[in-house]
């Protein structure tokens, strides 16, 4: 009997110590906050090796529940090829709206995943005269919008201040954060901050405080009792578990329902965990396939340099023209080259961009015949590429079947092509 008393003794204490533990944490309810925080962040652009430049910030937050916030931000910085390159720099004024859901309801450290937009006004600078960059859009203000995601962690330092830390990246609509409109793919780039967090609310009202009073004196009752019959000793038990409410008598709450709230809530926060890493793969992908597209269009450019002026240039400018969706120029620029040109090394590559054209204006026949054309030359560096877009030709007419051939022949005809992981995962949307 005394073991059993000695037992009940050590959870009351234990009980009693976490409750006023708790009344701490939940007797001040933030309900606004205020923060700074500052970083650096990075480019995603027509440059395949960018570097980082220094970001800040100032936000407002919304608590509008223990688990959901509203943030509002107005922040500055700059974007570049890095501290040491410095060819080009540019001025990005940034006003973000998201949503932050912590994934853990209270507690010191509360990690959260991220979800919103804003708008963004950039400027272009060029610090070198080999910059990537347009001349002509220097010092010229830009809007865009912004897709934003990503997450962060609170680290509370007290009751009414935490410690800040978030990444995000930043999706942007257009293609001029670098000054150069290249390819089809557009411009984003990743903040990585860091700062604090100042936050206002109100207190609890004083039934907690009473109830506060009431879970401090458990420990001692016990062990003034500690010689009483077995019968009060489950009176305590039971109040310490909390099911002897003076106010509402109602039967004890089962151990086993209990239980089974618990692993319904381990449940609930593990699909939760589940989810937000499947949407950070997500973007992952996104992001990678991104830089595999901004890499094919360096290369392409590296080629395309070592010939005669005229030819690049005209060749570059029809890339531009694809880029700012000016399909029907850039088909007749292609048209144009290869007339003049007709056994250049890059003939290929024009045959095939009329294609890439026609496809974005949803001309597929046209643009299987173009792509079908590249087969016709004897060399070409183009070949996998066609091969890829004739299975997306074909799969956007419905003709799956042969979608799904194509895919096969660009991975068994080329199984080096950087193309093949693209074609698996057509084939597998296909089945």
């Amino acid at each position: 009997m005394s073991k059993r008393i000695s037992a009940i003794a050590i959870t009351a204490f234990v009980l009693a110590s976490t409750a006023i533990f708790a009344q701490e944490d939940v007797e001040y309810r933030p309900t606004f906050g205020i923060g700074f925080n500052g970083g650096v962040q990075k480019i995603y652009c027509d440059i395949a090796h960018t570097g980082l430049a220094m970001t800040g910030e100032g936000f407002m937050r919304f608590m509008l529940s223990d688990r959901f916030n509203l943030r509002l931000g107005l922040g500055y910085g700059q974007l570049s090829d890095g501290f040491s390159q410095r060819t080009f720099h540019t001025n990005v004024v940034n006003a973000d709206l998201k949503g932050n859901i912590y994934l853990l309801k209270n507690g010191l450290f509360r990690p959260y995943a991220s979800l919103g937009f804003g708008g963004i006004n950039y400027t272009y600078n060029i610090d070198k005269p080999y910059a990537i960059g347009d001349p002509a859009l220097e010092g010229k203000a830009s809007w865009d919008v912004a897709i934003l995601f990503g997450g962060g962690a609170d680290l509370m330092i007290g009751r009414k201040v935490a410690f800040n830390a978030s990444v995000d990246y930043r999706h942007t609509l257009n293609d001029g954060l670098d000054g150069a409109e290249l390819g089809s793919s557009v411009d984003g780039y990743m903040t990585i901050r860091g700062g604090i967090v100042f936050f206002m609310g109100k207190k609890e009202r004083a039934a907690k405080e009473e109830l506060l009073a009431s879970d401090q004196n458990v420990s001692s009752q016990v062990a003034e009792e500690a010689a009483d019959t077995d019968e009060e000793t489950q009176a305590i038990l039971r109040q310490l578990m909390g099911v002897d409410n003076e106010e509402t008598k109602t039967e004890p709450q089962k151990p086993g329902d209990e239980y089974t709230q618990l692993t319904e809530k381990a449940e609930q926060l593990k699909s939760a965990i589940n989810d937000k890493e499947r949407k950070i793969s997500e973007m992952e992908s996104v992001i990678s396939s991104k830089e595999a597209r901004i890499a094919d269009l360096q290369k392409e450019l590296a080629q395309v340099n070592t010939f005669p002026g005229d030819f690049r240039s005209a060749y570059k400018q029809g890339l531009r023209e694809y880029g700012n969706r000016n399909y029907d120029k850039s088909i007749a620029i292609y048209r144009n080259l290869l007339a003049k040109n007709p056994t250049h090394k890059l003939a290929s590559n024009c045959t095939y961009w009329i294609g890439e054209n026609y496809f974005k204006k949803g001309d597929y026949l046209s643009a299987i015949e173009s792509f079908q054309a590249v087969f016709g030359y004897k060399k070409s560096y183009k070949k996998d590429d066609a091969t890829l877009m004739l299975g997306r030709s074909y799969h956007k007419l419905g003709q799956l079947e042969k979608a799904k051939s194509y895919f096969n022949q660009l991975i068994t005809s080329y199984p080096n092509s950087e193309y093949v992981p693209k074609a698996r995962q057509w084939l597998q949307r296909i089945q």
